[in-house]
């Protein structure tokens, strides 16, 4: 179960979810950078290893939007975005294998 359902059980009910991703990802210190730039306590949030075969903090949005459009009974899904969007990428990524 993801920390939010965790968190407010009820929402389990209401919110549509579908698992995509890898969660949690790995928080790493990185202390000698932070030294650096004068930034003590600074940390990389890892959402780049998220999922196969995409990763990214746009697969935590798609587990969502891909849930509620299957709850829905869509077969397909139409995303918008600019050239190069990683968004736009996800969701064509894991909408193809929506079931």
């Amino acid at each position: 179960m993801i920390p939010l359902f965790e968190e407010h059980p009820t929402l389990k009910e209401k919110l549509p979810y579908v698992s995509l991703g890898d969660f949690p990802t790995p928080v790493t210190p990185l202390s000698r950078l932070g030294k650096e730039i004068g930034a003590d306590g600074l940390y990389l949030k890892d959402d780049g290893i998220s999922g196969t075969p995409y990763g990214g903090n746009k697969v935590r949005k798609l587990e969502f939007l891909i849930a509620d459009a299957l709850r829905k009974g869509a077969r397909e899904v139409l995303t918008f975005g600019c050239a190069g969007s990683n968004h736009a990428l996800a969701t064509a990524i894991y909408a193809k294998n929506m079931d």
